[in-house]
C-alpha cells in the first residue's frame, strides 16, 4: 500500500487584519476587539523561560523544539505594544532574546531596544547571539535548526552573559566618552534593580570597567535618577475622569445621604451585615485629613471577617490615601519616602502592638507618637560625603489615620487607650449570612462593583481636602456629660475621640456645609446624630463599661446560673477554643468564677483540673457583678428639642444610617441595561421584607434614591 504524504501540522504565518480608527472600512467591518501585535501570546503566558524571536518562521521553530515563544514578526516590538509584553512575561524568571545575526546588525539593534525596555522592569534579560556559520552574512533561528537541536540552543543560551554584564562591557574606558553613554543606557536599568546584593554587584562591574567612575558617584547617580523619576510623575498630568463619573461625583458630594449610601455600597460588594464596623473604618479613612485624625481597632476571633471588611472598605479609596502593611519593623516608619501627611495607616494584624510584646514595643510607641503627637523623630548616625560619620533627624510628619485588626480585647495599655474599638458580629445569625453570601458569589449570582463605579467613589474620596472643623455646641454636650455624673479620667480622650468621628463625617459634607471666617467647616446637628451612632457603643466602652457582646454574654451567664463552656459554646455559636479564652480573661478580671456542679466555688488548681478532666466544671457569676452602667451622649433631641430630631421625626429618619439592624438589598443593576422591572428586597429587620420595583437602566445614584425612599417609609 503506498504511504500517504504526511500533512504538516502548521501553516504559513499571515498578519491578520486589524481594526484601524483612521480606514473607513476596517473601522466599519472588522471589531475593535481585533488588534493582534505578536505572534505566541498564548505560548509564553506564565511561563518562566521565554524566547524573543524576530521572523515568523522563528517562532514556529521555537515552538516546534518545545520552547515558549512570543514574536514582534520584526526587529523588535512598537512603543505601544511593550507594556503588553511586559505583562505577558510577568511570571518569567529569565527571557532570551534570540534575533538573526547579520552583518548589517539590523536584528542587534532590534534586539538592545527590546532587553534595554524590558530590563528596566527589572527582568533578567539576556541577547543570544547565533554562530554565524562560515561564508555566511546572515543566520536565524529558523536557519540554526536546521543542524543544531533544541539542547544546543540551551546550551548556548546558558553560556549567554546578561544583558547588563554585556552592555557595561560595550562601554568606552575613558569616562567623559562613557559617562553620556552610563546615563542613558545603564543608569535606568542599574536603578531599576530592586536586589541591592545583584545591584552593587553590577556597580561593582562599572567600576570594575571604568576605574575613574567611582561607587560614591555611581551611588550618587542612582539617587539622583530616584529623585527625577519622582518629580517626572509628581508633575504627570492628571488623567481625564470620565465626563459621567464626574457629574456622578458631583451628586454624590450634594447628597444629603451620601454616608449612609456608602455603607450600604459595601453591602452590594459582598460585606453582610457589620454596617457599625464599616461606618467606623471609613469615618478613620476620611479623619486623615483633619487635624486629630482617628485611631481604630476592630478587636474579634479570627475567622470573623475583620480584614475581609476593611479590604472591601479601604478599595473604594485611592491608593495615595493610606499606607497598608502586613508587618514591619520598629524603625520601618522613619525611612518612609512617601511621608505619612494626612494618610490612612492600616496594620493588618495587631499582634506587634500586644500587651507584653516586649520585641516590638518600639513599633508600638512609633505609632502611638504618630498619632498622639502627629510626627515622630529619630536620630540616626550616617556618613556624609566624605566618609565621616554624622547625625541626622529623620522626621516623618502626620497627621495620620490608623486602623488595625486583632483577634485579643485589648493591646498594650498606652496604645489601646488611644483607639476606637469595634467589634464584628459573632452571632449565629450572621455565621448564617456569611455563608449564605459566600455560596451566591461562588455560584456566580453575587454582585461586584464594577470598575465605574469603584472609579465615580475614589474621584469623590480624591476631591476631598484636608480641613478644619468647628462644632459651635460642643460645649452643650459638655456640659451635659459633667451635669449627668462623674466621668472617670478615661473621659478626657474618649470625648476627644467621639468628636473626631463628627468632624470626620462634616469633612465629607464638606461640599455641603458653611465656613466660618476663618475658612473652618462648620459641623452640624446631622454630623453630630451620624457620628453619635458610630461611637455610641465605643464611647461607653471607653469610659470602662464592658463592650455590649461582653455585657451580653455575663448577663447570660448571671441568668443561667450555672454553665459549662460547651453551653456557651451552643448558645453563642463560636468555637471552644473562643469561650475558654474568656472565660479566662473573665476569671482574671473577676467577673466569673469557676465553681462544682453544687455551686462551690473552687480555688485549688489541682482541685479545678482535676474537675475540667471529668467534665465537672462549672461557670458562675460573681456575686459583686453588676452591668457597668455609663451615662451616654446627649442625643440631637436632646440638644435642641427639635420634633424632627425625635425617633419618628424626619431629620432623625433622614439622617438614620440603620448599623444597629440587618439590612440586606439583593443585587442592583448599576450599568445601563434594557429596561425591565425587577424587584429588589430591602430587610430593614429579621422579620419584615419590603418589596419595590426598580428600574435597572437607572444609574447607581438613582437606584440609591429609591432604596432611601424605601428605608423613609420603612421607618415612618
Amino acid at each position: 500500500m503506498e504511504e500517504q504524504l504526511k500533512v504538516p501540522d502548521f501553516i504559513k504565518y499571515k498578519r491578520v487584519r486589524k481594526h484601524d480608527p483612521d480606514d473607513p472600512k476596517s473601522k466599519k467591518y472588522i471589531s475593535k476587539h481585533i488588534g493582534n501585535c505578536m505572534m505566541g501570546e498564548n505560548s509564553v503566558m506564565g511561563a518562566k523561560v521565554v524566547i524573543i524571536t524576530e521572523g515568523a518562521p522563528d517562532w514556529i521553530s521555537a515552538i516546534d523544539h518545545g520552547f515558549n515563544a512570543v514574536s514582534p514578526v520584526t526587529t523588535n516590538f512598537k512603543e505601544e505594544h511593550l507594556p503588553i509584553l511586559e505583562q505577558m512575561t510577568t511570571a518569567a524568571d529569565a527571557i532570551y532574546i534570540i534575533n538573526d545575526n547579520e552583518d548589517n546588525q539590523a536584528g542587534l539593534q532590534g534586539a538592545k531596544r527590546t532587553a534595554k525596555h524590558l530590563s528596566k522592569t527589572g527582568k533578567n534579560i539576556y541577547l543570544v547571539t547565533l554562530p554565524m556559520p562560515e561564508g555566511k552574512d546572515k543566520i536565524d533561528l529558523n536557519e540554526y535548526f536546521l543542524d543544531k537541536t533544541a539542547d544546543d540552543l540551551k546550551k548556548l543560551m546558558d553560556e549567554t552573559e546578561p544583558f547588563l554584564e554585556w552592555l557595561i562591557k560595550q562601554l568606552p574606558q575613558n569616562l567623559p566618552k562613557a559617562l553620556p553613554v552610563f546615563r542613558a543606557d545603564i543608569l535606568p536599568i542599574v536603578t531599576g534593580i530592586e536586589d541591592k546584593t545583584l545591584q552593587y554587584y553590577y556597580i561593582g562591574l562599572i567600576v570594575t570597567h571604568i576605574p575613574a567612575l567611582k561607587e560614591k558617584v555611581i551611588k550618587e547617580e542612582i539617587q539622583g535618577y530616584k529623585k527625577q523619576l519622582k518629580e517626572k510623575e509628581s508633575q504627570k498630568p492628571d488623567e481625564p475622569v470620565d465626563p459621567e463619573i464626574l457629574k456622578e461625583v458631583e451628586k454624590l458630594q450634594q447628597d444629603k445621604q451620601l454616608v449612609k449610601k456608602r455603607i450600604d455600597l459595601m453591602h452590594y460588594d459582598g460585606v453582610v451585615g457589620e454596617r457599625n464596623v464599616v461606618a467606623t473604618y471609613f469615618a478613620a479613612l476620611d479623619s486623615r485629613l483633619l487635624e486629630d485624625p482617628m485611631a481604630v481597632k476592630n478587636s474579634g476571633h479570627f475567622g470573623a471577617g475583620k480584614s475581609f471588611t476593611l479590604d472591601k472598605v479601604r478599595f473604594i479609596y485611592p491608593e495615595e490615601a493610606y499606607v497598608f502593611i502586613t508587618s514591619g519593623s520598629p524603625k520601618s516608619l522613619y525611612h518612609l519616602e512617601e511621608g505619612m501627611k494626612h494618610k490612612a495607616f492600616i496594620v493588618a494584624e495587631a499582634f506587634q502592638f500586644q500587651a507584653g510584646n516586649k520585641k516590638d514595643s518600639e513599633i508600638a510607641y512609633v505609632v502611638r507618637s504618630l498619632i498622639s503627637e502627629k510626627c515622630i523623630r529619630y536620630w540616626v548616625t550616617e556618613k556624609d560625603d566624605d566618609g565621616k560619620l554624622k547625625t541626622v533627624e529623620k522626621v516623618l510628619d502626620g497627621p495620620t489615620a490608623f486602623i488595625t485588626t486583632t483577634i485579643v480585647d485589648t493591646v498594650e495599655k498606652q496604645m489601646d487607650d488611644r483607639l476606637h474599638t469595634v467589634h464584628p458580629d459573632e452571632s449565629p445569625e450572621q455565621t448564617n449570612r456569611v455563608i449564605k453570601m459566600i455560596a451566591k458569589r461562588k455560584s456566580g449570582s453575587g454582585y461586584s462593583l464594577g470598575k465605574k463605579t469603584i472609579l465615580t467613589w475614589k474621584t469623590l474620596h480624591r476631591s476631598l481636602q484636608p480641613v478644619t472643623v468647628v462644632t459651635p455646641f460642643i460645649e452643650e454636650i459638655a456640659d451635659f456629660l459633667i451635669k449627668n455624673g462623674k466621668n472617670p479620667i478615661m473621659a478626657r480622650r474618649a470625648f476627644s475621640k467621639v468628636f473626631s468621628v463628627v468632624e470626620s463625617i462634616a469633612c465629607v459634607y464638606q461640599f455641603q456645609r458653611e465656613k466660618d471666617d476663618s475658612g473652618n467647616i462648620i459641623a452640624t446637628m446631622e454630623d453630630y446624630h451620624m457620628g453619635l451612632q458610630i461611637v455610641e457603643e465605643s464611647f461607653k466602652e471607653n469610659l470602662g463599661q464592658q463592650s455590649k457582646k461582653v455585657e451580653d454574654r455575663l448577663v447570660y451567664v448571671e441568668e443561667k446560673g450555672l454553665l459549662q463552656l460547651n453551653d456557651m459554646v451552643d448558645a453563642w455559636g463560636v468555637s471552644k477554643t473562643a469561650v475558654s479564652t474568656w472565660v479566662r480573661a473573665q476569671v482574671k478580671d473577676g467577673t466569673l468564677e469557676w465553681c462544682d456542679e453544687f455551686g462551690k466555688i473552687i480555688d485549688d488548681e489541682r482541685e479545678l483540673k482535676k474537675l475540667k478532666s471529668s467534665g465537672k466544671a462549672y461557670v458562675i457569676a460573681n456575686d459583686s457583678y453588676k452591668p457597668t452602667l455609663i451615662n451616654g451622649l446627649p442625643t440631637a433631641y436632646e440638644l435642641t428639642k427639635d420634633p424632627a430630631w425625635d425617633k419618628d421625626g424626619a431629620l432623625y429618619k433622614l439622617y438614620n444610617l440603620q448599623l444597629k439592624g440587618h439590612v440586606n438589598c439583593q443585587k442592583l443593576a448599576i450599568k445601563k441595561v434594557e429596561k425591565v422591572p425587577v424587584k429588589v428586597s430591602v430587610k430593614i429587620d429579621p422579620d419584615t421584607d419590603i418589596e419595590e420595583e426598580h428600574d435597572p437602566g437607572l444609574s447607581a445614584h438613582d437606584i440609591w434614591e429609591e432604596i432611601g425612599e424605601i428605608d423613609m417609609r420603612k421607618t415612618s
